[in-house]
């Protein structure tokens, strides 16, 4: 029984150390507040290991994080919270400018330059295309052919804005519609076969830091 108590204690212990103190997060906002908004590499992971620090941009019906959220509906300056965040986390938000600019979101299989011809990446880019509309999902096929990491998310690139990425690529996302499936030469990288998931348009934005970990009240 009494080695019960003990591990209990201990386990108790862990909880409790996970947990960062009212000081520790008032700490935290100092530094969510004085951040530089642009070149920011916070330090924050750093001083409070068990943190994980995001600076964002994102459209408004992109935004899913409950934290960020909330910080939204309250618009409030400087940095709130702590609101509840993701994997059962928190999070503190700092929200720092909204905008308006063309955004897009793609699925996409790369085909490097470094393993063909262009003529070779043509014709296989067409017969991925092709298997695709045929009823291969995408996912799948971006896991078997895609030539960069992005492969393990489905191909899924997320959110962009047009002047994210090179015209060779933006240039015909944002010729297409939801839905669409095609083909781009991108030059210096290679072939590229595209699914686009978002319709490509303008939509407002906010752009924001936050701090999520283990800092719940």
């Amino acid at each position: 029984m009494r080695y019960r108590t003990a591990v209990a204690s201990y386990i108790i212990a862990i909880a409790c150390s996970a947990q960062f103190s009212s000081k520790d997060i008032k700490g935290m906002e100092r530094m969510l507040d004085e951040a530089p908004l642009k070149g920011y590499v916070t330090k924050l992971n750093e001083r409070y290991p068990g943190m994980a620090t995001e600076l964002g941009k994102l459209p408004m019906q992109a935004i899913s994080d409950p934290a960020l959220k909330e910080a939204l509906r309250l618009d409030k300056k400087g940095t709130t919270g702590p609101y509840p965040s993701t994997d059962s986390s928190c999070a503190l938000v700092r929200l720092t400018g909204r905008g308006k600019d063309e955004w897009a979101r793609v699925n996409y299989i790369f085909l490097s330059k470094q393993s063909g011809t262009d003529e070779e990446l043509h014709v296989r880019a067409d017969s991925i295309l092709q298997a695709i509309r045929n009823g291969w999902s995408f996912s799948d096929a971006a896991l078997q052919y895609s030539m960069d990491g992005n492969a393990k998310r489905g191909g899924d690139l997320g959110w962009f804005t047009r002047s994210m990425m090179v015209p060779e690529f933006s240039g015909p996302v944002f010729q297409h519609h939801k839905g669409d499936l095609f083909t781009a030469a991108v030059g210096i990288y290679g072939w590229y076969v595209v699914e686009v998931t978002e319709e490509p348009g303008s939509y407002e934005h906010v752009e924001y830091i936050l701090g999520r970990g283990p800092i719940c009240r």
